[in-house]
């Protein structure tokens, strides 16, 4: 028998330093995507996704804005 045992620290980096993982902030995320049926089985899809968390109260902290595309190809059985 094999046994993990994980002790996670995670921390985010962005341009201006660290952001430490234990604080909280607000965040929200906006997005949207289509799908489009290429002939009888095939279908494309593409999506966006922005995020924004808001920045802590001290003057010189700024947001984490992240855009996010994806695109896909999908075959129906």
């Amino acid at each position: 028998m094999v046994q993990a045992h994980l002790n996670p620290s995670p921390t985010f980096a962005f341009v201006s330093g660290a952001m430490p993982a234990s604080s909280s902030a607000f965040m929200y995320t906006l997005g949207g995507g289509a799908q489009i049926p290429i002939g009888a089985r095939f279908i494309v899809d593409a999506a966006y996704r922005y995020s924004r968390i808001a920045a802590d109260s001290t003057p010189s902290a700024s947001p984490l804005n992240t855009n996010g595309m994806t695109f896909g190809l999908g075959y129906r059985f």
